[in-house]
């Protein structure tokens, strides 16, 4: 979207930083696009330009795997941000038990996902078993909300992985 007017909000030192965020307050009509990294979204000069000031239509994030825990600055700071709508991407939605699905099923939707006790006991892995019931639920609930593409479906020219083994004699100094 060649269009698009994007402002690049990285770090840099103390004034660049704050020439930033003076050009941001200013006249938010002067772009369509911020983007920035986790860690200038968790500095406290930031604060006030991305959680405060501006209402955002949407807010994306990349890796969105990182807000995985709720107790974690960067997910109570980007709760913080005002915004219409948010979208998540990530490669692992999922990696160590899910009540971290629930931080980010909250993150999206607060409003519907409010009580973390409540979803960790309703699909509780726990009790010893693998319970059907309690996974078949989770992927009926998982399908409203995400959208789920294997990399050969979505790259159809992608080769399969080879492996190729490259034997290098030892150096001089390895000998």
């Amino acid at each position: 979207a060649p269009q698009l007017r994007v402002v690049r909000l990285h770090s840099g030192d103390r004034d660049e930083r704050e020439l930033m965020r003076t050009e941001l307050l200013s006249d938010v009509s002067n772009f369509d696009v911020v983007v920035t990294t986790y860690e200038m979204a968790c500095s406290q000069n930031m604060k006030t330009v991305l959680c405060h000031k501006i209402h955002w239509r949407y807010l994306v994030l990349d890796e969105g795997h990182r807000i995985k825990n709720e107790k974690t600055i960067l997910y109570e700071r980007l709760k913080l941000v005002k915004a219409q709508r948010k979208l998540l991407l990530t490669g692992t939605p999922l990696q160590n038990n899910l009540h971290e699905l629930w931080a980010l099923l909250h993150f999206l939707h607060p409003e519907l996902f409010s009580n973390s006790e409540v979803f960790d006991q309703a699909f509780n892995l726990q009790r010893g078993q693998i319970d059907e019931a309690v996974i078949s639920k989770c992927g009926q609930l998982l399908y409203a909300f995400m959208l789920r593409r294997l990399k050969r479906d979505v790259l159809a020219t992608l080769p399969s992985k080879t492996e190729a083994l490259v034997y290098v004699p030892m150096s001089k100094t390895q000998i």
